[in-house]
């Protein structure tokens, strides 16, 4: 039976590359989009449209019925106001939040049981951004509910997947992939709202995002995606596609020390 690999956020960036990059290796990608109304292309077959604020679960699992699901790979996201937190509104941190997170939190629990109905097992893989794990700074005080938003996913990643451990009929490891600069319609945002709102990286991006080689970005990302997916025993991790090449070390560490890869304090 064919694989299926489940992908959201595919209209573009990342999750429009991994897309044909899966299908380029004849899996069957299943992709799911934000429904818009504007929009003048019809789903096909293999696409779900949803709204982020009220996750449709039996058109879900309608649609994914009888699939052999083998993964999922979240890259929805939506960065919102680029904004002072006292000019933000609770309208723009509930829909970046519904996009992020909360939708995140529903759309992997109905994958996880597709995932589990054919007990072969199956790898979640979610993605940082906002200056959740970056550094030296690490700070978007602009981007408040995009950044803010990405640390809640990094901790639901960890939570699940001890939760996950515990329950030992789901073989479903979970991680975070931190990418790594794209060029990106967001970062194109980010960048054209000026030094103000961009902070103390603003000269540091703008020198950069000439230089950014998309195509080598998403080879490292793809590698640490096939890496996560054939080791099982990886879960509740947050790996950085620029930096975690050494496959063996990763293993190594995450398997004795369970502090590795994950947001803590170093003393």
């Amino acid at each position: 039976m064919q694989k299926t690999i489940v992908i959201s956020g595919t209209t573009s960036g990342l999750g429009r590359y991994l897309l044909k990059y899966f299908e380029s290796l004849k899996y069957d990608v299943v992709s799911i989009n934000r429904f818009n109304e504007k929009r003048n292309i019809k789903p096909n077959s293999n696409e779900i449209l949803i709204n982020y604020s009220d996750i449709n679960k039996k058109l879900i699992n309608r649609k994914l019925k009888n699939k052999n699901i083998v993964m999922y790979l979240s890259c929805a996201g939506n960065i919102g106001k680029i904004t002072n937190i006292f000019n933000d509104s609770y309208s723009n941190f509930k829909s970046v939040f519904d996009v992020n997170l909360l939708s995140q939190i529903e759309l992997s629990k109905i994958i996880i049981k597709n995932i589990n109905n054919h007990k072969l097992g199956g790898s979640i893989i979610f993605f940082s951004g906002g200056g959740a794990t970056s550094a030296p700074y690490g700070v978007r005080k602009y981007l408040n509910a995009y950044s803010v938003s990405k640390i809640g996913l990094i901790k639901f990643v960890e939570n699940l997947s001890h939760q996950l451990n515990d329950m030992k009929n789901y073989l479903i490891n979970i991680n975070i992939i931190a990418p790594g600069q794209l060029k990106t319609k967001s970062l194109k945002l980010i960048l054209n709202s000026g030094e103000k709102y961009c902070g103390k990286e603003f000269k540091k991006l703008h020198k950069n995002f000439k230089n950014i080689d998309n195509d080598l970005q998403f080879k490292k990302i793809t590698k640490l995606i096939d890496f996560l997916s054939h080791n099982k025993k990886i879960s509740g991790k947050v790996l950085f596609a620029n930096y975690d090449i050494d496959f063996k070390k990763i293993a190594k560490k995450s398997n004795k020390i369970n502090d590795f890869f994950t947001l803590r304090r170093i003393q």
